[in-house]
């Protein structure tokens, strides 16, 4: 219990320097003494603690950019794709099917693939929606 209590005293200690920081330190708490910051939850300005808090790896923004200097955004966020466009490059080199693979090529595929399932999503959507279902199951797909 005492390591416990000592815990929470240096916690405090923490809380108190973080108000004494100055304006801008005490705003990233929203009142809480930064708990809120340092749990990763939205502070009062909306802004997320931790990089990954959204299911994201921590060194990828939320536009699909890699974190640090001089790094480029991903292929498919430059492309404005939600599909990986690495998983399709691998594929097609593993595939066999040219000696040679140009850079566009799995871009392009991407994009295809991606086009043609987010019609078809549509068409079940209203598939189901006609059906007065809230679900897409495999017959509104088989339907679409």
């Amino acid at each position: 219990k005492t390591e416990r209590r000592a815990q929470v005293a240096e916690e405090e200690e923490e809380d108190v320097d973080m108000e004494d920081a100055g304006p801008g330190a005490a705003e990233e708490g929203a009142g809480d003494g930064g708990k809120a910051a340092r749990a990763g939850r939205a502070g009062k300005d909306g802004k997320e603690g931790k990089a990954g808090a959204k299911g994201r790896p921590k060194r990828v923004t939320q536009d699909g950019a890699r974190k640090g200097e001089g790094a480029k955004p991903r292929i498919q966020a430059r492309a404005n794709l939600q599909f990986p466009v690495h998983r399709f490059a691998k594929s097609l080199r593993k595939g066999g099917y040219a000696k040679r693979l140009g850079a566009g090529a799995a871009v392009y595929l991407t994009a295809v693939v991606e086009y043609l399932t987010a019609e078809i999503l549509e068409l079940a959507g209203n598939a189901a929606k006609d059906a007065k279902k809230n679900r897409i199951i495999p017959r509104h797909i088989q339907l679409a």
